[in-house]
């Protein structure tokens, strides 16, 4: 439900005060907490753009005690302000500081717990690619393409990689473009 919610409030600006209202009514009549964490982490992310350094940073530090039960939203928290630093501000050791913490979330609990798993692995992919440490990337892509429902995303990526690189060293040993291709089959 969270996954189907965050699309109408981000892309349907019209429809975010009934979204707000629907997570709001959750709350009351279910005392459902999580559905305001999940509220909190949406309004930060409208408007991203215009909140301070001091406040975004304050909001990243507060994630993972404020919401320590409810990790699929400390994840969805963390993306948020990771791609906002590394997109938005291009402000790449911020990034790197929360896309750490995102990918530990990751390792501690799997895609039944965590949704868009896989799209957070292929965030921290691309990080990872961009700054040329491809065994983390490797890593990270490997986990993802476990959990990924659609494996043609991360596949595309290390075909387009391989097309462009025609291979990759690893630890001294250097994969050809079809060993690392196959990783994501």
């Amino acid at each position: 439900m969270q996954d189907s919610l965050l699309l109408e409030y981000n892309y349907n600006p019209e429809k975010r005060k009934q979204i707000e209202q629907f997570l709001t009514n959750i709350y009351k009549e279910q005392n459902d907490l999580e559905a305001i964490a999940f509220l909190e982490v949406l309004k930060i992310g409208i408007g991203i753009d215009q909140r301070s350094f001091e406040e975004l940073e304050k909001f990243v530090n507060e994630v993972g005690v404020k919401y320590r039960e409810f990790p699929n939203v400390q994840a969805r928290a963390y993306r948020t302000i990771g791609y906002h630093y590394f997109i938005g501000l291009n402000n790449y050791e911020k990034a790197f500081d929360v896309y750490l913490k995102l990918e530990k979330l990751l390792r501690l609990y799997d895609d039944k717990v965590i949704t868009n798993y896989a799209d957070y692995c292929g965030e921290i992919f691309t990080a990872f690619y961009k700054f040329k440490d491809y065994k983390s990337a490797i890593k990270i892509g490997e986990i993802g393409l476990v959990n990924a429902s659609n494996k043609w995303y991360i596949y595309k990526f290390c075909e387009w990689w391989c097309n462009r690189h025609g291979r990759l060293r690893v630890s001294g040993i250097i994969l050809t473009d079809h060993q690392l291709c196959s990783l994501s089959r």
